[in-house]
């Protein structure tokens, strides 16, 4: 059998969504959990097990790795999941998602900082992600939804691209050398605003900053079911600030703890 020849993917990508509709409140608070899931996960029954995709009928420019915070809930996170692997697949990237969970908030002993989380999120999620040497990185809150495709998710080199930062969370994206050049985000800092513009200031000094003011939809914590995503996780042995590791249809879970 002859191999199916593939071009690479067009620029601009093909069906953008120049105003992409906020999701309707009601697909946030109501049915259950367990229902809400599967209807999610049917939806996106071409992504592989793990949050990877990648376009069948061409070739992509653009790998990336999407880094989500876990903020407590589940139907945010899963709102999130829902919206944002749509707008993925319109933008024809090959792309991994990890959802993160900062454990240490309920394992006691010395609690992460965000700052401490995201990074090592980072460093586990650019290990275990697409392995292909320099990634791309992309820090993504599930409380931010894009309103608009026109603004791929993607990497410059020598660049820290920020695509929204609100007080409610941001979206950026370096490549993981830049990234680990520059020591991540702040050891110390909690809040979304504080960790960009340190971010920022610090890259400053050796890196082109670039602010591209995408339009976005805010999604409040509506929904707290008290459950962690860790209690649909098997909890395995590991090193470092690696708790456990699970793939799920639609995204990797890591869970990160102080290792201290």
């Amino acid at each position: 059998m002859n191999a199916v020849l593939r071009n690479v993917c067009k620029e601009p990508p093909e069906f953008l969504v120049h105003n992409i509709s906020r999701p309707p409140q009601s697909s946030i608070s109501q049915g259950s959990l367990s229902d809400y899931i599967a209807r999610i996960e049917a939806e996106n029954g071409d992504v592989e097990f793990g949050g990877r995709w990648s376009p069948h009928d061409c070739i992509p420019v653009r790998n990336v790795v999407i880094i989500v915070p876990f903020l407590g809930d589940n139907f945010q996170l899963w709102t999130w999941l829902r919206y944002m692997h749509p707008v993925l697949k319109r933008q024809k990237l090959h792309y991994q998602i990890f959802v993160v969970e900062n454990q240490s908030d309920t394992t006691g002993g010395a609690v992460l900082s965000v700052g401490q989380f995201l990074n090592s999120a980072a460093e586990q999620a650019r290990y275990k992600g697409m392995q292909d040497g320099n990634v791309c990185l992309v820090f993504h809150y599930p409380s931010i939804l894009p309103a608009t495709d026109d603004e791929y998710f993607d990497c410059t080199e020598g660049t820290v691209k920020t695509f929204v930062d609100d007080p409610a969370g941001f979206i950026i994206s370096m490549f993981a050398d830049d990234f680990d050049y520059v020591d991540g985000f702040s050891q110390v800092a909690n809040e979304p605003t504080e960790l960009a513009e340190d971010l920022r200031t610090r890259s400053a000094l050796y890196m082109h900053i670039e602010r591209l003011l995408l339009g976005y939809h805010s999604v409040n914590q509506q929904y707290r079911d008290g459950n962690k995503v860790s209690s649909l996780a098997h909890q395995v042995p590991t090193n470092g600030n690696l708790q456990f590791e699970r793939s799920r249809r639609l995204f990797t879970h890591l869970s990160v703890k102080n290792s201290l």
